[in-house]
């Protein structure tokens, strides 16, 4: 099902998309899509990967029931699902306030840079756990109470 409609959707929006860049219209259009995009598209992209993993947890089940394997990929696909829905909010506040508004394209392209940006770093190195090696590592390099009276 994901499979599916992470398909059809890019069908309809490469379609949408490819009849305005040739329209009359194609300047307002994408001046109008250029801030917002970022959030938007990302957000679509990360909750097509959370019903991904849940549709897969439905075929390897790792002896589960499928009920139960559902359940397991739920509880793992959760922080994606709750990132894609913060995105979204976040797409129509940018939508409402800074697409809908008079700013200039440069302004709004210099927004979308931005928030591209803030979204790369938040991917790359937003919520990253500590490997063993990189605890050791902090212990060894820390100075506690017991060494500073030494």
């Amino acid at each position: 099902g994901s499979l599916y409609e992470l398909f059809s959707n890019a069908m309809i929006l490469g379609t949408v998309f490819g009849h305005m860049a040739t329209s009359p219209n194609a300047g307002r259009f994408y001046t109008f899509v250029t801030a917002h995009a970022p959030f938007e598209l990302t957000a679509i992209v990360l909750s097509g990967a959370a019903g991904l993993r849940l549709g897969f947890g439905l075929i390897d089940t790792q002896g589960q029931s499928r009920l139960a394997s559902l359940r397991r990929e739920a509880r793992k696909a959760l922080p994606t699902l709750g990132t894609s829905v913060v995105l979204f909010i976040l797409a129509a506040f940018v939508e409402g306030y800074v697409s809908a508004s008079p700013l200039p394209y440069s302004s709004k392209a210099g927004f979308a840079i931005f928030s591209t940006l803030l979204l790369l770093a938040y991917l790359t190195l937003g919520g990253r756990k500590r490997t063993p090696a990189q605890t050791d590592q902090k212990r060894l390099f820390s100075t506690d109470d017991a060494d500073r009276h030494r």
